[in-house]
């Protein structure tokens, strides 16, 4: 028996091999047993001339020997194949932290690894967690990553290598349903969807990975931007991301550069950027977005150019642990409801001046709360609690008495319906 292979899949395992080509051959026979574990046992037949079979009697995280023979019409059986060692994919643990950080004694840019494995077990308290590296020599297979409900990937080093692997775990992992939280400070030019240099921006057509699986439309990058802080939407109720000066260099300044920005219709922003500065080249990416959220069939996936071992640890920790909170609420339920399509919020024109109309849907007749945020996150204005018709509803907002710049309006429902949108004021 030659070419017997398998694919793991979740609570499933496909295997499959070549025909015998023998005339006389009746069928196939499977034995399976524990690794290392006893005497093989017969768990299948295969009649000839199929050549495919699953196995959907494994238990989680358990590993399995398996062999295959060949069986004549006098009852003939084959020598054995070779031994094959598989799992399923349980989705049964909580969180693997995968590290792509490269560490350098004595350079703050390239943290060690004691103190990124110290900072990002502190992120998911609360949580059963193991930890695993990624590296070009070290890659985890989806029979390890496929045991986790999500994936904390992250890279906390300004050093910028194509990682095609990661690429490709990532994409079955989320073909899977496995949920993925993904931070790296060029996560689209590290996946090879974006040069390292110019032309900038870079737009994304349905066929592409970052578009497909991201719900990223363009990247933006350059070398003169910097960020001081992400401001937060107010989605998942996270505080801003400030900036940990003590991990970095002085002459920084306090603020972590070389980040990509992005821009998007169809994902819910968590954090835009904020620079802080007056100069134009500085503030090139304020307002456009550096942390967001998105789902791919089952998958729940967060996104962030921000590198997180740079930012207040508790304000880091409070962001992750709203995510993976978020994580479950979303895949806790039959028919989660989707806070990114039930509302359709969006507001017109955009740019505007100086009023806008804000419009939403509700499934059912329900309260609402309408506020409006700066750039910095602060509330500036508010509709109180008031109660909405099913279908479409519109508000006209005034900005009169507002300068020029970005807005954020948000619509909370008594139901538990929440979206945050993005406009702009030009005057």
């Amino acid at each position: 028996m030659v070419n017997f292979a398998d694919i793991p899949k979740k609570q499933e395992i496909y295997f499959s091999w070549e025909q015998n080509s023998e005339l006389d051959i009746m069928g196939y026979k499977i034995f399976r047993r524990l690794e290392n574990n006893g005497e093989f046992d017969e768990v299948s037949y295969v009649d000839h001339p199929m050549a495919t079979w699953i196995d959907n009697s494994t238990s989680d995280l358990e590993w399995y020997e398996y062999i295959i023979k060949a069986v004549d019409t006098d009852g003939n059986m084959s020598p054995n194949s070779e031994i094959l060692v598989s799992r399923h994919l349980s989705f049964s643990l909580d969180v693997l932290i995968v590290n792509s950080t490269s560490s350098t004694p004595n350079n703050p840019l390239y943290p060690p690894f004691e103190a990124i494995t110290e900072f990002y077990d502190s992120l998911v308290t609360g949580y059963n967690s193991d930890q695993v590296l990624f590296t070009a020599d070290d890659i985890p297979s989806i029979y390890t990553l496929g045991q986790y409900k999500t994936l904390l990937v992250h890279k906390n080093c300004f050093t910028v290598s194509i990682t095609n692997d990661l690429k490709n775990s990532l994409k079955a992992y989320i073909d899977f349903g496995g949920n993925i939280i993904y931070s790296d400070n060029r996560p689209m030019y590290c996946l090879g969807e974006a040069p390292f240099t110019t032309p900038f921006p870079i737009t994304y057509q349905n066929n592409d990975f970052p578009k497909e699986y991201f719900d990223i439309d363009t990247v933006y990058w350059n070398t003169s931007t910097v960020l001081s802080s992400a401001i937060s939407t107010n989605f998942l109720n996270v505080p801003d991301l400030e900036i940990d000066v003590s991990k970095l260099p002085v002459n920084w300044n306090g603020k972590l550069t070389n980040l990509e920005a992005f821009a998007g219709e169809n994902y819910q922003e968590i954090y835009t950027y904020f620079s802080d500065s007056d100069n134009p080249n500085h503030s090139a990416f304020d307002g456009l977005t550096v942390a967001f959220y998105t789902r791919k069939g089952d998958s729940n996936i967060v996104v962030t150019s921000i590198p997180l071992y740079f930012i207040q640890q508790n304000q880091a920790q409070s962001f992750i642990q709203a995510v993976l909170g978020y994580f479950e609420t979303t895949t806790s339920v039959e028919d989660p409801v989707s806070p990114i399509i039930s509302l359709n919020l969006k507001n017109y024109p955009n740019p505007f001046n100086p009023t806008t109309t804000i419009e939403f849907t509700l499934p059912l007749s329900d309260f609402a709360v309408i506020s409006i945020f700066n750039i910095k996150g602060q509330l500036i204005n508010r509709i109180d609690r008031e109660r909405y018709a099913e279908g479409l509803n519109a508000v006209s907002i005034d900005f009169s008495r507002f300068s020029s710049g970005v807005y954020f309006y948000q619509v909370i429902t008594d139901k538990g319906l929440n979206d945050t949108k993005k406009m702009v004021l030009i005057k």
